[in-house]
């Protein structure tokens, strides 16, 4: 009876894993189907706008090259050998990359000026929304951090900003009255925690400075 135990509990450990395993398998192919349907579109703008965002185009390009490693990554694990502790050492891996492709399409809508970015940024939130989804599925969450109080112990701040400054690149200056100093008013990368609560990544954001006020 002992034996027939452990041996239904080898068997259902077993089927769990390889089910958890089939199931990081079809989070890549969707995150690559995701960049087949993307890339050409993302190519044809890069084309379109050379002249004025030859730096996008390259940026572009690194993210293409993180993606295509990525797929790489897929077809190198054997998934007939993985034991438990490896799949979630791979499970880490494709977070940590997924991570580092959302930091590049970032990088890249900060980097677009405004006679561009219409075209650009329904397929960059597209890229975003679809990884945020895939980071959830594997228990990964963003810490939402924009017009919060500033809490050292999940995010840096790396810069400040004052009440004039915030009015100047907004026109809506009833919204800004209700910032108070200390607030987060930009969020330069984001922060994750897991789904116990513990931080994965610290985030970076840019706060309102100390001691002033919207008169000032």
């Amino acid at each position: 009876m002992y034996r027939f135990n452990m041996k239904w509990k080898f068997w259902t450990e077993r089927k769990r894993t390889n089910e958890a395993i089939n199931e990081l398998n079809t989070k890549i192919e969707k995150i690559d189907e995701l960049m087949q349907e993307t890339n050409e579109q993302l190519k044809k703008l890069a084309r379109m706008h050379y002249k004025s965002n030859k730096e996008i185009l390259g940026k572009v390009g690194q993210a293409n090259t993180k993606i295509d490693k990525l797929h790489s990554w897929q077809d190198m694990c054997d998934l007939s050998i993985l034991q438990n502790e490896k799949k979630e050492g791979e499970l880490q891996r494709l977070a940590k990359r997924l991570i580092e492709w959302l930091d590049d399409i970032d990088r890249i809508s900060a980097g677009i000026d405004s006679n561009t970015q219409g075209s650009w940024s329904e397929l960059l939130d597209k890229w975003a929304k679809q990884i945020l989804n895939d980071l959830v599925s594997l228990d990964i969450h963003e810490i939402k951090l924009l017009r919060t109080k500033f809490d050292a112990r999940i995010a840096d701040s790396i810069a400040t900003t004052s009440f004039k400054e915030l009015v100047s690149l907004s026109c809506d200056e009833e919204n800004i009255q209700q910032f108070v100093p200390y607030e987060i008013t930009e969020v330069v990368r984001r922060g994750f925690y897991y789904g116990d609560g513990s931080i994965l990544r610290k985030a970076k954001v840019v706060t309102l400075e100390e001691g002033v006020s919207f008169e000032n």
